[in-house]
């Protein structure tokens, strides 16, 4: 037995069932689910000596590409806690990628209306420059955390290799958001 739900929208009659409305609600969560994949894969090489100082910071790449498309996709609250799962499993201080997070997303926000209509390497190096700001607010808080200055070469390595891996994950989110797209149009005009 199916029981169904009546919207009005825009003077449209949408007739969405219990399974539609499911499956529309899990195509919202993917932006979610794949930040959350991706600060997965972050962690688990951590048993190898050096790489945690170096390893991409893969979840900021999925924050930037579905922030700049819809600040719905990826809310500041989740960016907070994306930052609070980071630095718990990484082991630094408990706030500092949260905080961090929130910036990054505060200023991509600021100039996400100036992303809508620009082309590929417009965005790559708005990323690499938010980035950079990103690892470069890292490096001083960690230093002013632990009173002594670190070495700047992990930064810059670990701003390198994200930024570098950016376009492969971009042509990913892509072909991600135009599944999730299709699907949810889909499902709204489908009775």
């Amino acid at each position: 037995m199916l029981v169904s739900l009546t919207i009005n929208s825009s003077s449209l009659m949408l007739n969405f069932t219990i399974p539609k409305r499911t499956e529309l609600f899990l195509w919202t969560l993917v932006p979610a689910a794949l930040t959350l994949l991706l600060l997965l894969l972050c962690t688990i090489p951590k048993h190898l000596w050096g790489i945690s100082a170096i390893m991409p910071i893969l979840p900021l790449t999925s924050i930037f590409y579905w922030g700049r498309i819809k600040s719905t996709e990826i809310p500041f609250w989740f960016a907070f806690v994306i930052g609070l799962l980071m630095d718990s499993v990484s082991g630094m201080p408990l706030g500092i990628s949260a905080l961090l997070y929130m910036v990054f997303l505060v200023a991509l926000h600021s100039r996400s209306k100036h992303l809508q209509n620009q082309g590929f390497m417009f965005i790559w190096w708005y990323f690499a420059v938010l980035l950079a700001i990103f690892c470069t607010l890292q490096f001083i808080i960690m230093s002013l955390y632990d009173d002594q200055i670190f070495s700047f070469v992990p930064a810059f390595l670990q701003w390198l290799i994200t930024a570098g891996l950016y376009p492969l994950l971009h042509k990913l989110f892509d072909n991600l958001a135009e599944k999730c797209q299709h699907r949810r149009w889909f499902l709204t005009i489908i009775r």
